[in-house]
C-alpha cells in the first residue's frame, strides 16, 4: 500500500513538473513571438524612414536643378525724346531707356545684350527713323549679322520696320542692333522715341 501510494505521489510530482516546464516553454514562445514582431515592426519603420530620407534628398536635388535651369531672362529697351544720332556704318544702337531688364543681360552704356545662360533666345527690334530718311539695321550675334530691318524714305512721314530672330546662344555671347555694315548713312538720321525698341527673352535654357 505504501509502495503504491509512493508511486502515485511520484507520478503526480512528475506530472506537475512537466506542466510547469510546459507552461514556462509556452511563455517563452509567446515572448519570442512578441520580440520577433517588434523586430519586424522596427525593420519596417527603419526601411520606410530610409526611403523617405532618400526621396527628400532627391526632391531637393531636382528643385535645385530646376531653379538652375529655369533662370528668367528678359528685357525691353527704347529710345526717349533725345534719341541717338546715327553717323556711320556698323554703329551700335544704344537704347537709353531700359523698361525692364530681368536677369541683367542688357548693358545700357554699351548697347549690348550678354547672354547670362546658355539657351535658345528670341529677339525683336523695331525702327522708326526720322521722317524723310532711310535706314537699315541688323541684329548681330558676336558681330555676325543675323537679319536686318529696312525703312525707306517717305517725305514728312515715319516709316517703321521691324524684325525678329530666334537664336541659340552660349553663355557670354553678345547681341547688338547695329547700322548696316555696307549701306550709306543718312546724315539727318536720328533714332528717337519708343518706336525704336529692342527686346529679347530666354525661350528655354539648355
Amino acid at each position: 500500500m505504501m509502495k503504491t501510494f509512493g508511486r502515485i505521489v511520484t507520478i503526480f510530482c512528475f506530472a506537475c513538473v512537466v506542466c510547469m516546464v510546459s507552461g514556462n516553454h509556452g511563455g517563452r514562445s509567446d515572448e519570442t513571438k512578441v520580440v520577433q514582431r517588434k523586430r519586424r515592426d522596427y525593420d519596417y519603420d527603419y526601411h520606410l524612414l530610409h526611403m523617405m530620407t532618400n526621396l527628400q534628398r532627391q526632391i531637393r536635388a531636382v528643385e535645385k536643378e530646376m531653379k538652375k535651369r529655369h533662370k528668367e531672362v528678359a528685357f525691353t529697351v527704347v529710345h526717349d525724346g533725345t534719341g541717338q544720332r546715327i553717323t556711320h556704318q556698323s554703329q551700335v544702337v544704344k537704347y537709353n531707356q531700359v523698361k525692364f531688364n530681368i536677369g541683367g543681360g542688357y548693358h545700357k552704356y554699351s548697347g549690348c545684350f550678354v547672354a547670362p545662360v546658355k539657351g535658345t533666345y528670341v529677339f525683336f527690334f523695331s525702327l522708326e527713323p526720322y521722317p524723310g530718311t532711310k535706314s537699315s539695321f541688323v541684329i548681330t550675334v558676336n558681330d555676325r549679322g543675323m537679319l536686318e530691318g529696312v525703312s525707306g524714305a517717305i517725305h514728312d512721314e515715319y516709316n517703321m520696320s521691324s524684325n525678329m530672330v530666334v537664336v541659340s546662344l552660349r553663355k557670354g555671347d553678345h547681341v547688338n542692333v547695329k547700322t548696316h555694315p555696307t549701306w550709306s548713312v543718312d546724315p539727318r538720321q536720328r533714332l528717337r522715341y519708343s518706336g525704336n525698341s529692342f527686346s529679347g527673352f530666354l525661350l528655354y535654357p539648355r
